[in-house]
């Protein structure tokens, strides 16, 4: 660096205290050498400090400059890319909201139904669960048939009802007493004289095992020449005061004797189970009005019969008082004869 004239090292630009080991170039007969400062400084000594000389005016302000042409820089390669920094940490999860639902796609063609796979093993039977309810069937149709002997009539039922059955004309059933006095006759006669008499059936006569050929014969002539033609025995009915009963008897005519009897279903006023005793109509008239017993009419087609507003009565086996019986103990039921 050359140095301008009238200036010093400490006048020069960033300037800074000497330290004594700065270089200078010294040229020396054609020859240039450097050495520091303090090298330099030692050759002579150092002359007596002058008095400081009075300060200069300052000099006028020249004028600016003009300004130059605004330089246009070149716009240099660019340099390759660096190495990939490391990844720096995660950054927290984002709050944002989710997004509205896509459409549904088109369902995909059904795959193959895949092979069976082996049974497993049977599992234990689990507790019984509580019953449920009962259910409530419909009846669509429910008929009968009977054998011979017997008709049936409500048959068949499509909706509710019940059947209704009889002896058909010219049958009729063996009490148990009845048929233990049958079983017992050995002739003829004794067949006539207790089957007959007791009002068993033509075909009860027929069913009595041992009897011969012609003994049954006999028995059919004695019992059609009763006076009756044909005989109608109805069903067993609950026995309600003052009701009415409308019951068809199959005989094709109207009836010419109706009996009424009821039958021991629990033992009462000496009375065992299975008794059977007639019930006449009675009208008391002495004081309040009252009806006991049954009244009965008829017509071609049915029997009609009325019970008595006070209900039954009947004269006690045991000791002969007469009273009204215990309708619960009791049935109702009646022959016809034509």
């Amino acid at each position: 660096m050359t140095i301008p004239d009238g200036e010093t090292l400490g006048q020069l630009p960033f300037a800074t205290p000497l330290t004594g080991a700065e270089l200078m170039y010294v040229v020396q007969n054609g020859n240039s050498r450097q050495s520091t400062v303090e090298n330099i400084a030692a050759k002579g000594p150092s002359g007596a400090t002058g008095p400081l000389g009075p300060t200069g005016p300052v000099g006028a302000t020249g004028p600016v400059g003009a300004t130059g042409p605004t330089g246009i820089g070149i716009t240099g390669p660019t340099g390759p890319t660096g190495p990939l920094g490391p990844t720096g940490p995660v950054g927290p999860t984002g709050a944002g909201a989710t997004g509205a639902t896509g459409p549904t796609g088109i369902q995909g063609a059904t795959g193959p139904v895949g092979p069976s796979g082996a049974a497993g093993p049977v599992g234990a039977t689990g507790p019984l669960g509580p019953t449920g309810a009962t259910g409530v069937g419909s009846v669509v149709s429910v008929g009968m048939t009977v054998p011979t002997g017997l008709t049936v009539s409500g048959s068949p039922i499509t909706t509710s009802g019940s059947f209704t059955m009889a002896y058909a004309t010219g049958y009729e059933g063996f009490t148990t007493a009845l048929k233990g006095l049958v079983n017992g006759a050995t002739q003829a006669s004794d067949l006539i004289s207790t089957a007959a008499g007791k009002g068993a059936s033509l075909v009860g006569v027929q069913t009595i095992a041992g009897l011969v050929a012609s003994q049954v014969q006999a028995a059919l002539a004695a019992l059609a020449a009763r006076p009756f033609a044909a005989v109608f025995v109805s069903a067993q009915y609950t026995i309600t005061n003052g009701g009415l009963l409308t019951i068809p008897h199959g005989l094709g005519a109207t009836p010419t004797v109706i009996v009424a009897y009821v039958v021991n279903i629990v033992a009462e006023d000496g009375y065992s189970v299975g008794d059977i005793i007639e019930q006449p109509n009675l009208a008391n008239l002495g004081g309040a009005a009252q009806g006991w017993g049954v009244v009965c009419k008829a017509d071609a087609t049915n029997i009609y019969c009325r019970i008595g507003a006070s209900g039954m009565a009947n004269i006690n086996w045991t000791n002969g008082d007469g009273g009204p019986i215990t309708s619960a103990n009791w049935k109702l039921f009646f022959r016809a004869y034509v």
